[in-house]
């Protein structure tokens, strides 16, 4: 889903570097006010697990790439301000770095992955707050997956690069079938998150803002 440089138009290169700057200002803030070595050792973690997730892509016709994203995974793991930051660093060290993703085009990889793809799983999360763990984890991997590959569609449908329709049915349909690849496993992540109460307490003590949770066991099945 890297979006290469050339993709975009520039207007749209600087409205989403400029609408995905807030989040990221606002989870560096955040995490700046309860930072500690064992935080940064998580997050370091989790960015070069999304890093291994993301190497593994192949080409999307009438689209960009199709892969894992790890957006839910980082959350369960960091909470929201954790997550936005670990997705924008792996994000800017694959541009920089592998030249996977362009550097123009940088802030909209971050918009559909980092911002987007980790606020859709955290509000979807909350809102099926009922269900069972499994449940909200798969449901939230998915639509994060579907909607930042549609988001991505939609902006190389407005830039002229690719037609919209066949834009939208190549990149979502692709990524309907990665998300239930990424559900499945990160519900299988939920789990054993749940069982390993130790580590669950670890994760709440990381999560920046005390309302935003990583990941709640309270509705699992018995």
């Amino acid at each position: 889903m890297h979006t290469p440089d050339g993709f975009l138009t520039s207007w749209i290169c600087v409205v989403m570097l400029l609408i995905s700057l807030l989040p990221l200002l606002l989870a560096l803030n955040n995490l700046r006010k309860s930072f500690s070595l064992k935080k940064a050792g998580a997050i370091v973690a989790v960015t070069a697990a999304i890093l291994v997730m993301q190497a593994f892509d192949f080409p999307v016709p009438n689209g960009t790439t199709g892969h894992l994203l790890g957006i839910t995974f980082a959350l369960l793991a960091l909470g929201i301000d954790g997550a936005v930051l670990s997705m924008t660093v792996a994000l800017a060290i694959q541009a920089f770095v592998f030249a996977d993703g362009g550097i123009t085009t940088l802030g909209a990889n971050v918009f559909n992955m980092a911002v987007l793809g980790v606020y859709i799983a955290h509000f979807v999360s909350r809102s099926l707050s009922g269900t069972t763990v499994y449940v909200r984890t798969f449901v939230a991997s998915w639509l994060s997956v579907f909607i930042a590959a549609i988001s991505c569609a939609l902006q190389l449908a407005i830039s002229g690069t690719v037609p919209l329709v066949p834009a939208l049915m190549e990149m979502g349909g692709t990524h309907a079938v990665v998300g239930g690849i990424e559900g499945l496993a990160t519900a299988l992540f939920a789990v054993v998150l749940c069982n390993r109460t130790g580590i669950m307490r670890t994760l709440e003590k990381t999560a920046s803002r005390p309302s935003y949770s990583p990941v709640k066991c309270e509705k699992m099945d018995s």
